[in-house]
Parts: structure tokens; sequence; C-alpha cells
């Protein structure tokens, strides 16, 4: 690619937040290396991208020929093979795809999926986002984080308390903490009564789309709830140090044993460390790995 060009990116989307995130961080990630040029696309219906595909006739609309074809999401599969049998360019996607990896030139997978790297496979330390790590961190303000039970977490409202209590009488910086949207109603009720003077407490329902990724850009220490996955490697790649709120587990599975990889490592203090030590692990190490990935990706275009 000459220098004067720009890197034409085709992004298909299936709309989720979470494929938005993946694959938004990798765009931003390449931007910051290259000029780019992306043609955000919508993914076609099963049968739709299934006959372009056989026809080899994907409607170019004006667009450039891409060099790059990037989908998140199982649904988006099929329109970014269309793309790349009709206009050319190198394919990827960011997750273990439901078809073969060899269909893909290029699959980012999170190595708790199992899949090992190799010819189609980059293996990546959890999903990627759009967080950068941050100069700006001050040790005088720490986050926390909450999620809600889900397919893989159970919830118990007073044992997450009471968690929270310890944590801000024993820690004196001023504490910021917000919910999600699968946060239950009857914890955020319970939260409402809490009255500690060096935490102030803002509700997800009064939380803009970037609010977690400004707070993340200056918070110096965070603490997650376990359940909270993908909030888990962005705090872990804003450089602030991080802390592991326990929840419940239904069973171990491939997220906790990420999750169980991290500790291991030392990039998460859990919650029974900490009372043990009163301190975090510093984060001396921040994640990038949609930096990471970019990088590799261009020496193929």
């Amino acid at each position: 690619m000459a220098s004067s060009s720009p890197l034409v990116i085709w992004r298909f989307t299936d709309t989720k937040p979470g494929h938005e995130n993946q694959s938004l961080g990798l765009v931003e990630a390449l931007s910051e290396q290259v000029d780019i040029e992306v043609y955000d696309l919508e993914a076609l219906p099963f049968k739709e991208a299934i006959r372009l595909f056989l026809k080899k006739s994907l409607p170019l609309q004006d667009r450039l020929l891409p060099s790059l074809i990037i989908g998140a999401g199982h649904a988006t599969h099929l329109s970014v093979l269309a793309a790349k049998r009709s206009a050319g360019g190198r394919s990827v996607i960011l997750m273990k795809p439901s078809l073969p990896t060899f269909m893909f030139d290029h699959c980012i997978v999170p190595e708790h999926d199992g899949l090992a790297a190799g010819r189609h496979v980059i293996t990546s330390i959890g999903v990627l986002n759009r967080i950068r790590p941050s100069t700006q961190l001050d040790q005088d303000r720490g986050l926390i984080l909450i999620g809600g039970p889900s397919a893989h977490y159970d919830w118990h409202d007073d044992a997450m308390l009471e968690r929270i209590r310890m944590i801000v009488e024993r820690d004196s910086r001023h504490w910021l903490l917000t919910t999600s949207r699968r946060t239950p109603d009857s914890f955020v009720d319970k939260l409402k009564y809490e009255t500690l003077d060096n935490l102030d407490i803002c509700f997800a329902a009064a939380t803009g789309p970037d609010w977690i990724a400004e707070q993340l850009q200056c918070s110096g220490r965070v603490w997650i709830s376990e359940d909270s996955v993908s909030m888990v490697y962005e705090a872990l790649t804003s450089g602030a140090d991080c802390g592991l709120l326990p929840v419940q587990r239904k069973r171990d599975n491939r997220v906790s044993a990420g999750i169980d990889k991290l500790v291991e490592k030392g990039r998460l203090t859990t919650f029974d460390e900490w009372f043990r030590t009163g301190g975090l692990k510093a984060n001396d190490a921040p994640l990038n790995e949609a930096q990471r990935v970019a990088d590799l990706l261009l020496k193929y275009v």
C-alpha cells in the first residue's frame, strides 16, 4: 500500500454493542498507525449473503475496494466472505468462528476459547476493546464496576454489598461506583441507602455510552465484579490496578478459566488476597490487545 493511500476497511456489523466495541477497537487502533477510510456496513441477511457469495457480485455502491474486511459476531461471517469473494481484501473475524477458520484470512480469537495460534488464528488476551492505556490515572480516584447475574454467574446482594463496604471503609481514597443493565433492581434499591462519605454512586441509567471509558482513563484503582468479563479486560487495558469482586459461579467454563488465568499471572488481585495484604498488584504491563493485533494485521496489507 502506498504511503499516500488510505487503508480501506469494510466493517460489517450486527449492531450488538459488544461486537461493535470489538470491531471499533480494532479500527481505532489501526487508525493510530495509518490513514484509514472506513465503510460501516450492516450484515446481510443469511440468504442474501449466500446468494451474493455464490454470484460473486456484492454491490460496490461507489465504495473503494477494501484492504481489510472486518466482522464481529456470527451474523457477519457470510457477509465478510461474500465481500472478500466480490471485492478482494483480507477477511478478519473477531471471535472463534462458527465456520472453519481456514475460510478466513485471520480469526482473532480470545485465548480462553482454546484455539491454538496458527496460519489463520491470532490469539488475544480477552476480546478486543476500545480502551487505550492511560497516562492520566489518578491514584486518589477509585472505580467500582458492578454487573449482575448472567448465564455463568449467580448473584447475592448482601454478599456483594458487604465486600463493597469493606473496600470503601478500609481504603480512604474517593470511590465512584456504577451499576450495569444486568444489576438487579433489588441491589440498586439497597445501594440507594448507602451513605459512606468517600463513596459516590452513579447508576447505569444516568450514564452515557462513553462514561465508563472516561472513568477508566482517570481512575488509578478499579474493582470489577467477576461476572463483568468485558470490563475486566477494559480495566486491565487502562493501566489501573485491578481487583476482582467474587460472584458465585454456576459452573467453571472457558470464561471463568480466562479470569483464573489473569489471577494466576498476577494481573488481577482477588478479594481474599486483598483482604490479607491490604493492597492490589501493580498493573505494570497494561493490556493493549487491539493495538497489538492491529500491528500484526498491518504486516499483511
